[in-house]
């Protein structure tokens, strides 16, 4: 399941992203790379979880995602326009 939702998510992306610049050439914002770089994040500490002993996530460990994911949420909310 997580690899499909991951593969998902890459592939729409990537396709979004394509499209739109055949269609017409998209600018490159520096905050990009900050959110890129979140993102990375996210997806080693959602494989480092995952990949525990247990193989599973606990509940501390979905605390940490979630707290994680409102972090994020107080940065674009703060993020000046």
């Amino acid at each position: 399941a997580v690899g499909n939702i991951v593969g998902s998510n890459i592939f729409n992306v990537l396709m979004v992203a394509g499209l739109s610049a055949a269609i017409i050439p998209l600018t490159f914002a520096p905050a990009f790379l900050i959110d890129g770089c979140i993102a990375l994040g996210a997806a080693i500490l959602l494989a480092v979880l995952g990949y525990l002993p247990a193989k599973k996530i606990k509940r501390w460990g979905g605390v940490v995602l979630l707290l994680c994911a409102a972090g994020y949420f107080v940065y674009l909310f703060l993020l000046p326009a």
